[in-house]
């Protein structure tokens, strides 16, 4: 059942105040180097833990508390079905009591900008929401990821095919980093000017804007076009493709100076192309743009399908 609280919604069920004593009890194994399964002579700062997760989590807490960037974490969705793990549990509250423990303690690995991503689908989506909500806090709550499965889904006997799976994203604090996703690197072509935003002055530096404007002296005066008025404040010159003098211009901008002067260091590519001295830039490479919440192969992500035909071409047959 549900429990209204003053900050939101909390899950209760049978057995969760267990599922928390579980969490905070101590680990009762310790971890045994297994030297015939160990790359041994060869230095990689990884570890590989076979066993139950929940003691593994515990053992880590001795080394790795507060010290995790990230996890990721693919749990039983509770499907019904038998797999090489139990993916069938009696009943729901079983699920939730499996899963609280682990994420308890899989905050507590966090560091403080450290972040967990959860795999599920729809059977267990919804009460995995509120549990993380509990567990991390809303307002840490960043997304929840669709990432397209199958784009040739069983046609079964329900409403609709199913082609997403979630991904549940939460921080352990709340921070001002952004996710990387995409970089774009083909090139654009983007105009300077902007109708809306209030007249203003730039420089631009002498031997830097590139122009087809033939070599000459440009006086000061009014350019521009039909939608927008460009003043040279003065003379400039032109030389060899280049405008070998800086130009003053007045216009309605959409950057500051400071704007330009960033851009021109990070290798934008300025250009006033013709004697109606409208500026443009043109960007080689991008800034990575915030992931979309939607994972597919447009960033680079496949499905299921093609990651068995991968693992069958890699083992040599299908495993």
């Amino acid at each position: 059942m549900e429990r209204n609280l003053k900050n939101g919604i909390e899950l209760m069920w049978t057995g969760k105040e267990r599922a928390i004593s579980e969490a905070r009890k101590p680990a009762t194994h310790i971890l045994k180097h297994v030297h015939s399964g160990s790359m041994l002579g060869v230095k990689f700062n990884h570890l590989f833990i076979e066993g139950d997760n929940l003691e593994a989590l515990k053992i880590l807490q001795s080394n790795y508390l507060e010290k995790i960037h990230q996890i990721y974490i693919d749990p039983p969705y509770n499907t019904g079905q038998l797999f090489v793990y139990n993916d069938k549990f009696d009943n729901q509250e079983d699920w939730l009591n499996m899963m609280l423990p682990r994420l308890i303690i899989a905050r507590q690995l966090l560091k403080d900008d450290g972040v967990i991503f959860v795999s599920i689908d729809d059977h267990e989506l919804a009460n995995l929401k509120i549990l993380m909500d509990e567990t991390f806090g809303k307002e840490n709550y960043i997304e929840i990821f669709s990432w397209v499965k199958s784009e040739t889904p069983a046609n079964l006997a329900r409403k609709s095919k199913k082609v997403v799976e979630y991904v549940l994203c939460y921080q352990k604090k709340n921070n001002k980093k952004k996710f990387k996703g995409i970089k774009k690197y083909s090139p654009s072509s983007n105009g300077l000017l902007n109708q809306s935003n209030k007249k203003g002055v730039l420089v631009f530096p002498a031997n830097i804007v590139h122009t087809k404007i033939k070599d000459g002296i440009i006086k000061a005066g009014k350019y521009g076009t039909d939608r927008y008025d460009i003043d040279l404040l003065e003379d400039t010159i032109v030389q060899s493709g280049y405008f070998n003098k800086e130009i003053i211009l007045q216009a309605k901008f959409k950057w500051t100076q400071s704007k330009l002067e960033r851009e021109i260091q990070k290798g934008t590519k300025i250009s006033i192309p013709t004697l109606r001295l409208s500026p443009s830039y043109d960007k080689t490479s991008y800034d990575p743009e915030v992931p979309p919440n939607l994972i597919n192969h447009k960033v680079g992500v496949v499905t299921n399908e093609v990651a068995s035909t991968n693992l069958t071409k890699l083992m040599g047959a299908k495993v």
